[in-house]
């Protein structure tokens, strides 16, 4: 009988100095959000979407995917403006520990985003490797990591090490 391999991401341990650097950095971005908190499990999903002010028709951004825990550091991504449409794309890594072996291995995965911009909102699509979701992000004012019940959780868990 095969053994089945079971692939878990290892979460990174909340270090509050990379949440604030974080947070420091997004403070500027413009930031589009369908993230929401699971009363039922607590945990997290949606994306993310924070854009550095462009560059000429070029831009930097950060794609946060929420899949249970909080992502802690955004995807880069750059790309082109072209009026309202914006097309970006970028590579996630992600550390692995596969089992049952509890071998690390690091995964790529290529991730584009493209969409409109509104005045309150984003909508496209996310493409990571060969899935597409359809994207409605709205304007915020924070990344999830960076409103006042994220900080609080972070500070609570913290206190409890």
């Amino acid at each position: 009988m095969k053994h089945l391999v079971i692939l878990l991401i290892v979460t990174a341990i909340c270090i509050p100095a990379f949440a604030k650097d974080e947070c420091q950095q997004t403070a500027t971005y413009k930031i589009y959000s369908n993230a929401f908190l699971s009363q039922e499990t607590g945990d997290v999903g949606g994306y993310e979407l924070a854009l550095k002010p462009p560059t000429g028709d070029s831009y930097e951004a950060l794609l946060y995917v929420y899949e249970g825990v909080p992502t802690l550091a955004g995807i880069p991504l750059v790309g082109n403006r072209h009026g309202a449409s914006v097309s970006l794309e970028g590579d996630w890594r992600q550390e692995l520990v596969e089992y049952p072996s509890k071998r690390n291995i690091t995964q790529t995965l290529h991730v584009r985003l493209k969409g409109r911009i509104s005045g309150s909102h984003f909508r496209g699509a996310v493409q990571i490797d060969q899935d597409s979701s359809p994207l409605l992000l709205k304007l915020v004012n924070h990344t999830w990591l960076c409103s006042p019940q994220a900080i609080a959780r972070r500070s609570k868990a913290n206190d409890d090490d």
